[in-house]
């Protein structure tokens, strides 16, 4: 009988460790995947941030484009008649 209880007590023991080694392993892989979209999150925003930044460089370049053929052109003007 001693025995008997002996073994249980060595199954329930065994059973007990492979359900915590189970719910470490299911926290650690819940973290591991919060890790993985915080960081997938990330990438995503400085992608959006380095296309906006991108389009900002071309606005700003496209206004002193335009900036730099109105003074070209008023230049022309002032040394085609330098009366007015």
């Amino acid at each position: 009988m001693l025995q008997r209880i002996q073994t249980e007590r060595g199954k329930l023991a065994a059973t007990h460790s492979r359900l915590e080694f189970a719910a470490s392993h299911s926290l650690i892989q819940s973290e591991t995947l919060e890790e993985a979209r915080s960081r997938s999150t990330d990438v995503a925003f400085a992608i959006e941030i380095a296309e906006l930044t991108r389009l900002q460089i071309l606005e700003n370049a496209q206004i002193a484009v335009i900036a730099q053929a109105n003074l070209s052109l008023s230049l022309v003007a002032l040394l085609l008649n330098p009366f007015n």
